[in-house]
């Protein structure tokens, strides 16, 4: 409420192009893309900052980062067309969402952290299942590329996007 810095996490890379809370508010996700091209998330303590895991497996910059409702999963969205999702706690790559035609601008999951959504370049927005990554739903009639979509809070069949 005083507007005073609290912490500056010093994440060496090129680009910090996002951050997210846990739900816990104990962590920070990051998105990072390196000075080689590659994009990574980091989980950062919110008190120290010291990077708690490390979540790779894009080969491109990731533009979007979110943390599941429990706090068990770990969302990118990447410029190479895909959506990776992880288990926060082991950083395995779990998901892997393809079938978007452009870069990835924000992935988000439902209230319940069952499903995803994410937007993309291609003037789309695509609804998946979380965990089995497969296509849901289809947002097509947009002008533009879909620079954000999001679920409605405790309702997952609102969807809102924006282009």
């Amino acid at each position: 409420s005083t507007g005073k810095v609290l912490r500056i996490f010093g994440v060496r890379s090129v680009l910090v192009k996002t951050s997210a809370f846990s739900p816990t508010w104990e962590s920070v996700l990051t998105t990072v893309w390196g000075r080689t091209g590659e994009g990574s998330m980091k989980m950062l303590d919110a008190s120290t900052g010291q990077v708690l895991m490390t979540f790779t497996g894009s080969p491109a910059s990731m533009s979007s980062a979110a943390l599941s409702p429990m706090g068990d999963y770990v969302l990118g969205a990447s410029d190479d067309r895909t959506a990776l999702m992880w288990n926060a706690a082991s950083g395995e790559l779990v998901t892997r969402f393809r079938g978007h035609l452009d870069t990835v601008n924000s992935a988000e999951f439902s209230p319940h952290g069952v499903l995803v959504v994410t937007a993309s370049m291609d003037m789309t927005a695509k609804m998946w299942g979380a965990l089995s990554g497969k296509l849901v739903l289809d947002f097509v009639g947009h002008a533009g590329g879909v620079t954000s979509a999001v679920f409605s809070p405790g309702r997952a069949e609102r969807v809102l996007t924006a282009s």
